[in-house]
């Protein structure tokens, strides 16, 4: 938001409400078989019906993404997203859908509290 005075001789922009651009890319899984590994899908179960709630965490750290997270862990966004209709990518490499997610409440920069 830009509002400066008339006596200022430059413009000057306030901060106003943070915005976030989201989305992931999931792997779908199949069953040599034939048919989709549901048990191995449980990301795409959550996340591939437009509308659902979820609240999701993300972390950089030395740590393995496997490892359990532990109190004070930096969290550098998390919050609840909406899913929008899975797309398809480019279609190179493996079968793959794009989820945008629509932010709802963020937090920017914040940590693990104790005893979560």
């Amino acid at each position: 938001m830009s509002e400066p005075a008339l006596c200022d001789t430059n413009n000057s922009n306030a901060i106003g409400k943070g915005n976030h651009s989201t989305g992931l890319t999931l792997w779908r899984k199949f069953l040599t078989a034939g048919g989709a590994d549901t048990a191995n899908e449980t990301g795409w179960a959550a996340l591939s019906e437009k509308g659902a709630e979820v609240y999701g965490y993300a972390r950089e750290t030395d740590k393995d993404s496997t490892e359990a997270w532990a109190a004070t862990d930096e969290i550098y966004l998390g919050g609840l997203v909406v899913t929008d209709t899975a797309q398809r990518t480019d279609g190179t490499g493996f079968i793959k859908r794009r989820i945008p997610l629509e932010p709802q409440r963020m937090y920017d920069n914040i940590v693990v509290a104790a005893g979560a």
